[in-house]
């Protein structure tokens, strides 16, 4: 291949990386910058831009309700495209101030160092591949939680280059 056009009058004219006048090893580490160029692009969602309207399609919300507090509830069967969030908010309560808790497993939402807590109101920011892999209890009979599917993905965070 013939060298590049040098970038500024006078200079010397760019070689072709790994070619003649390029080290190979310049070769293979341009290889690494692009195989992880490729994977970082294969891995990022592609972001939509919606009217007012047509968001209303854009966010699946199903409630889960747990009738009786030890009664482990499993989510809903939604599945989840990779890089998009879910949503998952205890409804409010007046009377009883429920703490809710969720897992990702039915043995792990009875075992208080494998589960999390919501109090009315809260909410947590989850990513799995199925909301069914969310399961749902409380300290008081007929807890609601709301589970949100948003289908506008966010952009993950950059991964650290090694």
């Amino acid at each position: 291949m013939p060298p590049l056009e040098p970038p500024v009058a006078g200079s010397e004219p760019l070689r072709q990386p790994g070619g003649p006048g390029g080290p190979p090893e310049t070769t293979s580490l341009l290889q690494g910058i692009l195989r992880l160029l490729e994977e970082i692009a294969d891995n990022t969602p592609s972001l939509f831009r919606f009217g007012d309207n047509e968001n209303i399609e854009q966010v699946v919300i199903r409630r889960v309700t747990v009738t009786t507090s030890g009664e482990p509830v499993q989510g809903p069967d939604i599945p989840v495209p990779k890089g998009y969030p879910i949503i998952v908010r205890q409804r409010h309560h007046a009377a009883t101030n429920p703490v809710g808790r969720v897992a990702f497993s039915r043995n792990a939402i009875q075992d208080a160092a494998t589960r999390s807590h919501l109090a009315d109101g809260e909410s947590a920011e989850i990513r799995v591949s199925n909301t069914k892999f969310i399961w749902f209890d409380s300290d008081t009979a007929d807890t609601e939680f709301e589970v949100w599917v948003e289908l506008i993905p966010r952009t993950p965070p950059p991964r650290r280059l090694r």
